[in-house]
């Protein structure tokens, strides 16, 4: 009989990526290919779509750019990281009942 033990540690705890306003709400996230995370969502109190690209696996530094600006826009996001690590969001555009779709190149 083989036993096998497995220490784990316990998580990190929960690290604020944006805190600037009432931010977070339909929020997605997928993992790069180093396993670090992208996360699209929406700034409620500006109606703007959001993308926090985190410094590692904590998200302990993150870069947040807002992505689009343009009316009442970033509900209901999506995201995906292309095989060259290129994010991709859909979104809702509530003004406009219009779903958009944004490329990020870099």
């Amino acid at each position: 009989t083989t036993t096998t033990t497995t220490t784990t540690t316990a998580p990190a705890g929960p690290s604020t990526v944006d805190s600037a306003g009432q931010v977070g709400a339909h929020t997605s996230l997928v993992l790069n290919s180093a396993s670090v995370a992208a996360i699209s969502y929406e700034d409620v109190t500006n109606s703007n779509l959001k993308l926090a690209l985190c410094d590692d696996a904590a998200c302990s530094n993150p870069t947040v750019s807002t992505v689009d600006s343009t009316d009442d826009v970033g509900e209901y996001t999506s995201i995906c990281v292309s095989s060259a690590d290129l994010v991709r969001i859909s979104y809702y555009d509530s003004t406009n009942g219009d779903l958009k779709l944004v490329l990020c190149n870099d």
